[in-house]
């Protein structure tokens, strides 16, 4: 064996951002699955590490349902209820589609034998299968670091792994599972509660509990895409070392790749995969957050959606009818992030008059206005008036956000100027 690769060609250098828009193009790529490609790249994985190829292939319309779908194999009675009508609510489905049409034959009674077998095969005892899955990075990354150096290594990780990790997995799957995570236990203990009414509230809330840790699997099943060692970005990395470097040791890993370029994200399991369609919608602003100024910033094929502002979640209703939101809604909310995009949406101006704001100073270039927030710093802006009339002949007025330290409507609209309030001396306003 030579000496490792110690520096790219320029060639291989210029290939970088190449690779990085590719896989990021993976990542976020959208429209119906491409179910042959994903299976066929799952066999060729599962061989790679020494696994019998799956007998059982589980196609989930969204995140939601493939992990509702999950935990719904291992439970019945109450759960089972209680995680179907989770679903039809956040999909907005009026009828059962989830568990008849797709996993009604791993649900059987337990009078049919065939059945009990389908139902223990895709159960969720995923844990080993998955750790040999994501020993092929390992057995894959063994072979190829003795091929190159600590700081070749270092600089693909920096302009194609980070990238393409931090627009993937930051920008697109953690808020998908933040949403799930905000959504799904909030209904599920509302449903559990609602079907067990027992005369003692102290045995209620035992069995509530009792029940929603036993749906800890969701949990589980949400991350588990995450923690594993095959992210697009670990990907990239081991496609770019093998097509561009020429380094055949990243073979293993061309089934995997397959998966990624067919499919959404996907769960192994002892003798069956359940996969996820991709999202049949994706907005993103100039930054590659979550944004959609209309509608959803994210939808799948069975209707469930995520709708974001600049990278945050938000209700539906604060993208699709702000005007229709009010300052003591958007005061009652306790993340700082979704309500500072409430009042964006509604309007800094009408939800400080809304909100019952309190006149701080007035001088001559305006009138400073305070409100304070929970758990946030105070809200405060400058109202003026510009000093010469439009083309309708009208005096615009206009509320700006300031600096909490802001003490006077000067040095507030100094500070829009980003100079010192004595230095402030306009000779003419427009």
């Amino acid at each position: 064996m030579g000496s490792p690769i110690d520096r790219l060609t320029p060639d291989q250098e210029s290939r970088l951002p190449e690779i990085c828009d590719e896989w990021r193009k993976v990542g976020l790529a959208t429209g119906p699955a491409d179910r042959m490609r994903a299976e066929r790249g799952i066999r060729r994985a599962y061989a790679a590490v020494g696994l019998p190829p799956p007998s059982v292939y589980i196609w989930a319309r969204s995140p939601l349902e493939a992990v509702l779908g999950l935990a719904h194999l291992g439970v019945d009675g109450r759960l089972a209820e209680a995680l179907e009508e989770t679903y039809l609510e956040l999909t907005g489905r009026p009828v059962s589609g989830l568990w008849g049409r797709m996993w009604a034959p791993f649900l059987a009674p337990s009078s049919d034998p065939l059945r009990e077998v389908l139902a223990r095969s895709v159960g969720f005892e995923q844990h080993a299968v998955a750790a040999a899955v994501d020993r092929a990075w390992d057995l894959a990354w063994r072979r190829l670091r003795p091929l190159i150096t600590a700081g070749l290594a270092g600089q693909v990780r920096v302009e194609l792994g980070a990238p393409v990790r931090r627009q993937v997995v930051d920008r697109l799957w953690a808020p998908v599972c933040a949403q799930v995570q905000a959504e799904v236990w909030s209904r599920l203990k509302a449903h559990l509660e609602a079907r067990n009414t027992h005369r003692w509230a102290w045995l209620r809330t035992w069995t509530v509990v009792g029940n929603l840790y036993r749906l800890l699997r969701v949990e589980d099943a949400l991350l588990a895409p995450t923690r594993r060692r095959t992210t697009a970005d670990r990907l990239a990395i081991a496609d770019f070392l093998a097509r561009v470097c020429g380094l055949d040791a990243a073979n293993r890993l061309h089934g995997l790749m397959e998966v990624a370029r067919g499919a959404g994200c996907w769960w192994p399991h002892r003798s069956g995969v359940v996969l996820c369609d991709r999202p049949s919608r994706l907005a993103l602003d100039d930054q590659g957050r979550l944004h959609s100024e209309a509608g959803s910033a994210v939808e799948y094929p069975d209707g469930w959606a995520i709708w974001a502002w600049h990278g945050v979640c938000v209700p539906r209703h604060v993208i699709e009818e702000p005007a229709s939101l009010r300052a003591l809604e958007v005061l009652a909310v306790q993340d700082v992030e979704v309500r500072r995009v409430m009042i964006e949406r509604m309007g800094t101006e009408t939800f400080m008059r809304d909100a019952g704001a309190h006149r701080v100073a007035t001088d001559e270039f305006g009138v400073l206005w305070r409100l304070d927030l929970p758990n946030d710093e105070p809200l405060v802006c400058v109202e003026v008036t510009d000093s010469t009339p439009s083309a309708d002949h009208t005096f615009r007025h206009h509320t700006l956000r300031v600096p909490p330290d802001v003490r006077s409507p000067r040095e507030a609209v100094a500070w829009t100027f980003g100079v010192m309030t004595d230095e402030y001396r306009p000779t003419a306003e427009s």
